[in-house]
C-alpha cells in the first residue's frame, strides 16, 4: 500500500483492550486522511449528545498519506474529538515528529477510547502496544514528562505527545503537548486527554513510508524548494523568517492596525522589536521535520527575575496575545509567559480570551479585587497576569470560572460580561482584528471549529485587494477553506504551502499521485475538501449548532476601530455569511444543509439522520 500504512490502532482504557483493524479504504479515497478521516470517524463513533468529558467521547489522532514523506511540513497530524470548549467538532493540529513516528509505526490512525481508573500513559513501538502507569508523572509539567519518559525507555528519539498540569485539572481549553512548545492547542483536546487519565504516548516506529513515485515527488519537492528560493516575495518572506521567525507577520498587523491590543479594543500597540529579538533572546534555528523553512526560533530569557524561560517557537500567536492583548511591553514577562502556557500545557489563545476578559471585567467594575484574589488586574501588569494563570491551570478561585473557558466564563460572571467575552463558538478570536481585514472576519464566523484563522488564511492583504470591503470575500473565503482542506487531509503544512497564493490544487494533485499511485485531479482534491466541509457541518448541526453561532462579536461588528489605519471599520458579517452560505449550496435562511447536496457529495448517510432529527433543509 502506498501513501496510507493501512492500519487503524484502536485503544479502549475501560477495557484495556488494544486491537488493529484494516484502515477503511472506501473512507481513506473519500477522505483521504488526517483531518478529514478524523472527522469521518468521529462522526461514526459517538452519538448526538455524547458528552464530550465522558468516556463515550473518543480521541483520535490521524495522519495523512503524506505523512512522513520528504514534502516538506509533512510531520503535521490532526487531533479530533468533540470539544468540551463548545460541544461542537473539536480538532487540533501539531507538527514536529510525532506523525511521522505514528506512520513509521505503521499506523494512520489511533482512536482511544474509554477511561482509565488511574494515571497511564501509551506506549507504541511498532507492533508492540502497551498501557503503562503514569501516576509518578501524573501532576509534571511537558518538559520533565517528555524527559522522564526518554530515560525510562532508554531511547532521546522517541516521539511523545503528553498533557500537563492543565489537562489533568480538566481546563476546557488545555492543549496535547510535543516538546518544546509544539502544541495541539485548540478546542479543548487536552481537557478530553485529561478526563480519561491518559498522560502521555510515546511512539518509535521503525516501518518507513512507501510512496508510488519517489522520482515525481522529488520532482514536486525540488519544485516547492525552488519557488521558494526564487520568486522575489517568497524569498524575501523567506529571508525574514530565517531571520526573526514569525513575529514580522504581527510587524505587519502593527502598519495595518490590526493588532489584538487590550483585548481587541484598538488594533495598535507599538512597532515589534525585531531586531532586539533577534539579538537578545534569540539562539538557533529550527526546522520542522522534513522542511527547509526556518520558522522556529529557539529563544531564552538570559537575565532578570525571568532568566532561564526558554523554548522554540515564537509563532505570531506568541506575540499577538502575551504582548499586544494584554497590553505587556516586558519583552522577559512575554516570552516567561510563552514558558509557562507550554509548561503548563494550556492553549495560548483562550488563555489570552479569558485573560482578557478578566481584565476588562475588572477595570469595569463588574469584577473587584474581592473575586480576584487581591490581584490588580490591568492590562501590562505582568505579575498579576503571571498570577492569574496559575490559577486558571489549578482551578483556584476566579481560575476556577476562568478554567470553563471564555464563553462559559462570560455566562457565569454575568453582569454584561458576556460583551467582553470574544469567541465564536466558545472559541476566542485568535489573531488578527477583522475589523481591518473582512475576509478574515468571515472565515472566524464560519469555522467549523469556532474562530480559527487556520482553516481559510486568505491571502487578502495581497496587492489589488480591499481588505476593508465584503464584497466577493465569501468566494474566497470558500477557495481558501478547500485549499486548506486538501492540505489539512493530505497532511503538509498550511505555512510551507500557502506562498503560492492558493494556486495550489495542481501541484497537490501531482503530490497526492506520486504518494498514493492514485491519479486525480485538482478539481477532485476540491471536491473531496467540500465533502469534509460539509460533513464537518453536518456533526455540528446534529450537535445543535444555529445559524446564530456563524457570526462576530460585537465588539467587531459594532464598535469602531478608534484610531490608525483601520479606524472606523466594523464588520457587516451577516451578507457574508449569506453569500458564503449559497456558495455552499445550504439554506440561506437557517444555514441548515440541502439533501441533493448531500447526496452529490456521498453523504446520504448523515442527510438521512439529519432529516430523522429535523434538521436537514427542505428548500431546493
Amino acid at each position: 500500500m502506498n501513501g496510507w500504512a493501512g492500519t487503524v490502532l484502536r485503544v479502549n482504557l475501560s477495557t484495556r483492550k488494544i486491537s488493529k483493524e484494516p484502515l477503511n479504504m472506501d473512507w481513506a479515497h473519500g477522505f483521504i486522511g488526517a483531518r478529514g478521516l478524523n472527522s469521518r470517524t468521529l462522526y461514526s463513533e459517538i452519538k448526538p449528545g455524547t458528552d464530550p468529558m465522558g468516556p463515550d467521547n473518543p480521541l483520535i489522532i490521524g495522519v495523512g498519506p503524506c505523512t512522513g514523506t520528504l514534502l516538506p511540513g509533512s510531520s503535521s497530524l490532526d487531533i479530533t474529538t468533540k470539544s468540551p470548549l463548545s460541544g461542537f467538532l473539536g480538532d487540533a493540529s501539531t507538527r514536529a515528529y510525532f506523525g511521522a513516528e505514528i506512520k513509521y509505526a505503521g499506523y494512520d490512525q489511533i482512536i482511544i477510547q474509554g477511561k482509565s481508573d488511574h494515571p497511564v500513559y501509551l506506549w507504541i513501538e511498532d507492533d508492540k502496544i502497551e498501557i503503562r502507569d503514569a501516576s509518578h508523572l501524573w501532576g509534571k509539567f511537558i518538559g520533565k514528562t517528555i524527559s522522564i519518559l526518554e530515560r525510562e525507555n532508554r531511547d532521546p528519539g522517541i516521539a511523545v505527545l503528553c498533557i500537563g498540569p492543565a489537562g489533568e485539572n480538566l481546563v476546557k481549553f488545555a492543549s496535547i503537548m510535543g516538546p518544546m512548545g509544539r502544541a495541539a492547542g485548540r478546542t479543548g483536546v487536552g481537557a478530553v486527554m485529561g478526563s480519561k487519565r491518559l498522560k502521555a504516548i510515546a511512539v518509535r516506529g521503525t516501518k518507513g513510508v512507501k510512496v508510488a513515485d519517489p522520482k515525481r515527488l522529488e520532482k514536486a519537492y525540488k519544485e516547492t524548494r525552488r519557488i521558494w528560493l526564487e520568486d522575489p516575495h517568497l524569498k524575501n518572506l523567506y529571508d525574514r523568517r530565517k531571520r526573526y521567525g514569525l513575529p514580522p507577520n504581527t510587524q505587519l498587523y502593527e502598519e495595518l492596525g490590526m493588532r489584538t491590543t487590550r483585548n481587541y479594543q484598538e488594533g495598535s500597540f507599538g512597532e515589534v522589536p525585531l531586531e532586539r529579538l533577534s539579538k537578545e533572546y534569540y539562539g538557533s534555528r529550527r526546522n520542522c521535520f522534513g522542511c527547509f523553512l526556518p520558522c522556529d526560533r529557539m529563544w531564552v530569557v538570559s537575565q532578570g527575575p525571568y532568566a532561564g524561560s526558554y523554548g522554540a517557537g515564537l509563532e505570531s500567536a506568541q506575540t499577538h496575545h502575551p504582548f499586544s492583548r494584554m497590553g505587556i511591553s516586558d519583552l522577559d514577562v512575554v516570552f516567561h509567559l510563552n514558558t509557562m502556557v507550554d509548561e503548563y500545557g494550556i492553549d495560548l489563545m483562550d488563555w489570552a480570551g479569558v485573560t482578557g476578559l478578566a481584565i476588562e471585567c475588572y477595570l469595569n467594575g463588574i469584577l473587584s479585587s474581592q473575586d480576584t484574589g487581591g490581584l490588580k488586574l490591568d492590562w501590562g501588569a505582568g505579575e498579576a497576569i503571571v498570577k492569574l494563570l496559575d490559577m486558571i491551570v489549578y482551578r483556584k478561585g476566579l481560575g476556577d470560572i476562568l478554567a470553563e473557558g471564555v464563553k462559559r466564563a462570560g455566562e457565569t460572571i454575568g453582569h454584561g460580561a458576556e460583551r467582553h467575552a470574544l469567541h465564536v463558538k466558545g472559541l476566542t478570536i485568535d489573531s488578527r482584528d477583522p475589523r481591518g481585514s473582512k475576509a478574515w472576519g468571515l472565515g472566524y464566523a464560519i469555522s467549523s471549529r469556532g474562530a480559527d484563522h487556520c482553516r481559510t488564511l486568505v491571502p487578502d492583504l495581497a496587492p489589488g485587494i480591499d481588505r476593508f470591503s465584503e464584497e466577493g470575500k465569501a468566494a474566497m473565503v470558500k477557495w481558501c477553506e478547500e485549499c486548506i482542506g486538501i492540505q489539512h487531509c493530505l497532511e503538509v503544512c498550511i505555512f510551507a504551502w500557502r506562498g503560492y497564493d492558493f494556486t495550489v490544487p495542481g501541484l497537490l494533485a501531482d503530490i497526492y499521485t506520486a504518494v498514493t499511485g492514485i491519479e486525480v485531479s485538482g478539481e477532485q482534491l476540491l471536491k473531496v475538501a467540500e465533502r469534509v466541509i460539509n460533513l464537518e457541518r453536518c456533526f455540528n448541526i446534529r450537535e445543535g449548532l444555529q445559524k446564530s453561532d456563524d457570526t462576530l462579536p460585537d465588539r467587531f461588528t459594532k464598535e469602531t476601530l478608534p484610531e490608525g489605519p483601520s479606524k472606523g471599520q466594523v464588520v457587516r458579517i451577516a451578507p457574508m455569511v449569506d453569500e458564503y452560505y449559497e456558495l455552499r449550496g445550504w439554506d440561506v435562511e437557517s444555514g441548515l444543509p440541502k439533501r441533493a447536496n448531500l447526496e452529490a457529495l456521498g453523504l446520504k448517510e448523515m442527510a438521512d439522520e439529519l432529516e430523522g432529527l429535523g434538521k436537514l433543509s427542505i428548500t431546493h
